[in-house]
């Protein structure tokens, strides 16, 4: 055999594997959306009906309520009217989670980008449980609903004790439940044994759908990058852009002048650390700047952080808190004028750069979670705004 029939064939070979691949790949992803779709969808009945009949419940209980409260309030019992009106108003707040759900459900779409389908979906199995925190707090109201004065006044002790007893009860179970319903306490039997098996298998593929995202990225050899930032606002923002608009038009191009906060590489988990944004309780930020300094052997250029900016790593500690992170690189804060992936500084410019007025010190307000996908123009995904 030839050696040219031999290349020929060891084409062909690779070819046909490489077809058998993208069809693995294609029945990979239908497989994944048709499952996305069924479990999804098992849900829209359940909640359809719930929406239903507390929607009815809600405005029913509602109107006789209000009624009550303008033509009665004198001649019903008082703990009646308020342990009614507080179990419409938390029933009405469910009903609006529920409605919300809806709404998450037939917005998920298997074929959004990664941050986005996750983000939805981790606001989909949020808004599950915490459906679930509001009812339970009704407890201790249905306790007192049937109460009146005249059986306060009555003088009954041990109606009294035994009432108020499961009362405190009930409020302590309350609040214990809104407090540990959380899925970290999903393999515990209290949660199993409140919840059943369908909820359990619901949470559980929500979380597992979130991760085989992020395979469908890798499989489909797209290159997908996440960083938390702080992007730079008026007063300062145009004079930096100006010099990043003249000598980096690229970069300029792909994201607006910012400070990395956190690495890609360190947003491995990117549910922790958007609740860690949820729960932050942050003042404004702000960092001092220095000089400008020249990086990678002279081809970038960086206004860089001044001084310890130990507000600036406090910052990334607690974002990175429970995360797989466990020892936290040290990122020095800066701003780039020219990156050199795809500029380059030279003496006259760095000499041109150094007769800028450039900022010394800079607040910043909001942390803005960003996404690239096959290095193209970061997005804007998430933003939270610091106190």
């Amino acid at each position: 055999m030839e050696h040219t029939e031999v290349l020929n064939l060891w084409k062909m070979y690779d070819d046909k594997v490489e077809q058998a691949l993208s069809l693995n790949k294609k029945n990979t992803q239908e497989i994944l959306r048709i499952k996305t779709k069924s479990v999804l969808s098992e849900m829209k009945p359940i909640k359809i009906f719930t929406l239903f009949v507390g929607i009815i419940w809600v405005l029913f209980g509602g109107t006789v309520v209000t009624n009550l409260f303008v033509y009665a309030y004198d001649k019903v019992s008082l703990f009646f009217l308020y342990s009614a009106a507080a179990q419409l108003l938390l029933t009405a707040v469910a009903i609006g989670i529920y409605l919300y759900q809806l709404i998450m459900i037939a917005n998920v779409n298997i074929s959004d980008s990664v941050i986005t389908a996750q983000k939805k979906l981790s606001y989909l199995k949020g808004s599950t449980l915490w459906s679930a925190k509001i009812l339970f707090l009704q407890l201790p109201f249905w306790t007192t609903f049937y109460l009146s004065k005249e059986m306060i006044i009555s003088g009954n002790i041990a109606y009294i004790l035994v009432n108020g007893f499961f009362t405190l009860l009930f409020l302590y179970s309350a609040i214990w439940l809104f407090t540990n319903i959380k899925y970290s306490n999903r393999d515990k039997k209290w949660f199993k044994m409140l919840f059943g098996h369908r909820l359990l298998t619901l949470l559980n593929f929500i979380k597992k759908l979130s991760s085989m995202k992020k395979v469908r990225i890798a499989n489909n050899d797209e290159s997908q990058r996440i960083q938390a930032t702080l992007f730079i606002d008026e007063p300062f923002k145009e004079s930096i852009e100006k010099i990043r608009r003249k000598y980096n038009p690229e970069q300029y191009s792909l994201i607006g002048c910012h400070i990395t906060l956190l690495r890609d590489d360190e947003l491995t988990d990117i549910e922790k650390v958007t609740k860690n944004l949820l729960e932050l309780n942050e003042h404004t930020l702000v960092i001092d700047f220095g000089k400008l300094r020249r990086s990678d052997n002279g081809k970038g250029v960086i206004i860089e952080g001044k001084g310890s900016n130990n507000s600036f790593h406090s910052l990334r500690a607690k974002l990175l808190a429970n995360t797989e992170i466990s020892n936290i690189s040290i990122l020095h804060p800066h701003i780039t004028l020219i990156h050199p992936r795809n500029g380059k500084c030279t003496d006259e410019i760095f000499d041109e750069l150094k007769k800028q007025k450039l900022p010394s010190k800079i607040a910043f307000k909001t942390i803005s979670i960003i996404e690239q996908l096959n290095e193209g123009k970061w997005n804007i995904v998430n933003q939270f705004n610091l106190k």
